[in-house]
């Protein structure tokens, strides 16, 4: 669907992946890019879920602001031992424990022998 024909008619399902609100038409009923047509997620405590455009209006359409997901962007991992873990992506954190609890262990890398044990250093 252009943007000419989304004026003229509506998506009956937005699929985020494929297109947007803009490019696709606007569906009323569901909660729409960013929240726009659900627009009553609490200031204090919650903030439009990503992903969610396409999903029917109401409880879909918010998360808790304090989740790993909501503060995905402001989370610091330690890079090469630790990265963000989609896993917590709902798990309702403090902000002091934000990059403890949102982030897990990098799988270790194989370690190298050392140079002694191999055969060349030996005898070479």
């Amino acid at each position: 669907m252009t943007k000419a024909s989304a004026a003229a008619t509506t998506s009956p399902t937005i699929m985020a992946s494929s297109c947007s609100e803009s490019t696709c038409g606007e569906n009323p009923a569901k909660c729409g890019e960013d929240g726009k047509n659900w627009n009553t997620c609490i200031a204090q405590t919650e903030v439009f879920k990503p992903g969610q455009e396409d999903q029917n209006k109401g409880a879909n359409c918010c998360m808790n602001k304090m989740t790993c997901l909501a503060l995905k962007t402001s989370i610091t991992c330690i890079t090469v031992w630790t990265e963000y873990d989609s896993l917590q992506d709902l798990t309702v954190v403090t902000a002091s424990a934000k990059n403890t609890k949102c982030c897990k262990p990098v799988t270790a890398w194989n370690k190298c022998p050392a140079p002694e044990t191999k055969w060349w250093f030996r005898n070479g």
